[in-house]
């Protein structure tokens, strides 16, 4: 029993570090007077006529990647291993979580 309470401990402690991971995203206004978003962690780049479309679509991107990863794990994990993090934080977040990561907090 004590072991199993120790084990939910650890993934409960490994969650939050999870959590308290950071996305860097920077923003560029393009020529066009689009809004260009790139997420360093997961190389994710999108375009939108705003910031909060940029935003959404960035979100939307993540989650697809990390869906993509977990469904051929052996092959993605082998060829970008430092992503592994990033992506289960993206599983384990909410969009609204993730919202707030893009703007500097866990």
């Amino acid at each position: 029993m004590q072991a199993t309470a120790l084990g939910i401990n650890v993934f409960l402690e490994y969650i939050s570090w999870l959590k308290s991971l950071k996305l860097h995203v920077e923003y560029v206004r393009e020529n066009d007077g689009t809004i260009s978003g790139h997420v360093d962690e997961l190389c994710t780049i999108e375009n939108a006529p705003t910031i909060g479309e940029c935003e959404t679509k960035l979100i939307t991107g993540m989650r697809e990647i990390s869906e993509n990863f977990v469904e051929d794990f052996d092959f993605w994990a082998s060829g970008r291993p430092h992503e592994v993090p990033y992506i289960l934080k993206v599983l384990y977040s909410t969009d609204e979580e993730i919202k707030s990561c893009l703007h500097g907090k866990n």
